[in-house]
């Protein structure tokens, strides 16, 4: 209708009115992409909210399922430490149990899972700029970095460092299969030849590059659970924002 007039206009010469309809249509196509941008800001806050809540119980879920592991490869790092120190540095004459076992399982260093699916969505779908929280987007970026290094060391590590118990079977044998209390989970009970370990330097000098990489796998896995910590954290504290202002973060 509107391109009418202003060929009617247009035929008689009327250039007054001819301007007039041109300011009309101008006006009309802003309007127009205003409104379809302001739907789309509206839009995309309010994906923005559901993400950041989805991200909040993803990274709860996630600390959780970590927690055992984590802990179990702390404890295990401990045991090295002590077989390290009665084997290279003497001190004392018996190998404990758990300190053989963690002798047999030295390569030991696959990751705890580590994925945040809703993470993982945003990043694939190109979306993560639309979180606007300066602090959460920091602790993603973080957690990013913190994960991608602790994959990368866990890719060095299993290249380097030799499963003692296949390139030592002598110095340490299965003994018997026995069932953790973890789910009924079988593993192997061990028999570790103290003297003859204190006694073989290859042995020794395995053990000590075992037991650094082992320590660098607790590392970088702290380093991950540290960064999801901090990452809950902003979260919490956004979702709280969320709560004070009725808006999302």
């Amino acid at each position: 209708m509107i391109f009418s007039r202003i060929k009617a206009h247009v035929e008689k010469e009327n250039w007054f009115a001819v301007g007039i309809d041109f300011v009309i249509v101008v006006v009309g196509v802003f309007i127009g992409i205003q409104v379809a941008n302001w739907n789309d800001m509206r839009s995309d806050r309010q994906d923005a909210s559901e993400y950041m809540s989805r991200l909040h119980d993803d990274v709860v879920n996630l600390i959780e399922t970590r927690r055992w592991l984590v802990e179990n490869r702390g404890e295990q790092l401990e045991r090295l430490r002590e077989a390290v120190a009665l084997i290279i540095g003497g001190d004392g004459d018996v190998l404990t149990d758990p300190q053989c076992l963690a002798l047999a399982f030295n390569q030991s260093v696959s990751n705890p899972t580590d994925d945040i699916g809703t993470l993982n969505e945003l990043q694939s779908s190109g979306r993560l700029s639309i979180l606007e929280n300066v602090k959460v987007r920091t602790g993603l970026q973080d957690y990013l970095l913190a994960r991608a290094r602790s994959r990368d060391s866990q890719r060095q590590i299993s290249l380097v460092v030799e499963p003692l118990l296949r390139a030592y079977p002598q110095l340490i044998t299965v003994k018997s299969a026995t069932e953790s209390s973890l789910d009924n989970i079988t593993q192997g009970s061990f028999t570790c030849d103290l003297e003859a370990m204190q006694n073989d330097d290859a042995f020794k000098n395995d053990l000590e590059l075992a037991y650094s990489h082992f320590g660098f796998h607790v590392r970088d896995n702290a380093r991950i659970s540290d960064s999801l910590a901090t990452l809950l954290g902003v979260l919490n504290q956004a979702r709280s924002n969320q709560l004070e202002v009725g808006s999302p973060p």
